[in-house]
């Protein structure tokens, strides 16, 4: 903390004391007790050994935390507004982005776990990486089953003794709480009313500190306006129930998710351009229908979970986040081991049988106007085209044989459209008959 106020204040002739900006400047760079990213000032927390954000309001944030109740009646509003300005490109305090959260290293109470090789720094000092984070928990070598008998409860009754997804659901808990920005995953967890899937999204949560960085933007509200500065500036973002219509313009989704540079806006500031690094959490009783041009790109970017048990409520534990959180230790390190080896397979999390029927169980059923374009139709640029009526009516045929859900004719329309870029729908004449049709396209088959 500063104290003295002589290092940036000098007397004028007639006696009157002011500030010098520069020197103002200076005396908080050298301090050595904030950082800058280029879009965000950090401060030095002594006791977590972490950077912490300076919240909205900087400049009552950077008076309590730099500068003592004495001195702070020195310094005039507007001055520190114009610094913390420059203060935010200064090169003397901008931290190398590769210093800060690196993907590897998780920053736990007790120390750092290495996911790139599975070692466990416990003295921090040996370190030389920044956090904006810490996991809540101490991290353990040697774990035993018996130090979490309701987390092996909970396991148990969720997934009904499969070892696949229980593996699964490991990995993904140790995803949500790393820094990995480059697997393009979201997750999901996905099934009954009343199968644990809230109450795990509510222990993950807590284990994030500080627990602003912890955004809750539902999947349906990633595009709107202000929400998007809220999930694209935290690390961890967990939504409530998806809805189950149909979702539109997801481009913010992809570029959230691949963490790709993003202009985001808050109110009453000017718009910034950030790289967002923020894992995503979702529950569900349904997915929605997803409305965009490649299905299939969406879909594989979602690691869901399913959670097909709902537990009776005789057998509820409506004390489980609590019980789980005195078990917090041994839980973390479990989902990070799992993690880990995903993480040394190039991101390849495993396949549970369970997850692999899911997906083409639903694929299957929203894509089925792709599957029988693949099927049945192709582009012919000689085709004078193939009649609207007909083309529905064989398509109509088609999802009744293979029992998939059938699309409105305004979708499938639409759908063929996007998916053949040098087809029109017009009138047509062939023989003596006028009719509708897509042109350009022909039956694979004639």
């Amino acid at each position: 903390m500063i104290t003295n106020p002589n290092i940036f204040i000098k007397t004028l002739k007639n006696g009157e004391i002011v500030i010098v900006p520069q020197r103002l400047k200076d005396a908080i760079v050298e301090s050595n007790l904030i950082k800058s990213d280029g879009k965000f000032l950090y401060y030095h927390d002594s006791t977590l050994k972490i950077l912490r954000k300076f919240s909205d309001n900087i400049n009552l944030s950077l008076r309590q935390h730099l500068f003592s109740k004495d001195i702070q009646r020195f310094i005039n509003k507007n001055i520190l507004d114009t610094i913390i300005d420059d203060l935010m490109v200064d090169t003397r305090i901008q931290i190398d982005s590769q210093e800060l959260n690196p993907e590897y290293l998780i920053n736990l109470k007790n120390g750092i776990f290495n996911l790139k090789n599975l070692q466990f720094i416990s003295d921090k000092s040996q370190c030389n990486k920044l956090f904006t984070y810490i996991i809540d928990a101490n991290y353990q070598t040697n774990i035993q089953e018996k130090n979490s008998p309701n987390f092996s409860n909970f396991l148990t009754t969720a997934f009904q003794n499969d070892n696949e997804l229980q593996q699964y659901f490991l990995e993904n808990m140790g995803f949500l709480l790393s820094s990995v920005n480059n697997l393009r995953k979201v997750v999901i967890f996905l099934g009954e009313h009343a199968s644990g899937k809230s109450s795990m999204a509510r222990f993950i949560s807590k284990l994030i500190f500080p627990n602003d960085l912890v955004s809750h933007v539902n999947f349906q509200d990633i595009s709107s306006r202000f929400s998007t500065y809220e999930i694209a500036t935290a690390k961890l973002n967990i939504g409530d129930e998806m809805i189950k219509s149909k979702l539109k313009n997801l481009a913010k989704f992809k570029s959230i998710t691949a963490g790709e540079n993003i202009m985001v806006e808050q109110k009453c500031k000017n718009p910034i351009k950030i790289k967002p690094n923020v894992r995503q959490l979702y529950t569900a009783n349904d997915l929605p229908e997803f409305d965009d041009g490649n299905i299939l790109a969406i879909f594989d970017r979602l690691n869901i979970v399913p959670f097909n048990i709902s537990i009776p409520r005789c057998q509820r534990n409506l004390s489980l986040v609590d019980d789980l959180l005195t078990e917090k230790d041994a839980i973390i390190s479990i989902a990070l081991k799992y993690f880990a080896n995903v993480y040394r397979s190039n991101g390849v999390f495993s396949t549970p049988k369970d997850v692999l029927n899911l997906h083409k169980i639903y694929l299957n059923d929203i894509n089925s106007i792709q599957i029988f374009f693949t099927k049945h139709i192709k582009f012919d640029e000689q085709s004078k085209g193939i009649s609207t009526k007909e083309l529905y009516h064989q398509y109509y045929q088609f999802c009744m044989e293979e029992d998939f859900t059938l699309k409105s004719s305004k979708v499938f329309s639409e759908m063929i459209l996007r998916t053949f870029k040098n087809i029109e729908r017009k009138k047509i004449r062939v023989g003596e008959k006028t009719f509708n049709a897509f042109t350009k396209l022909k039956y694979k088959d004639e």
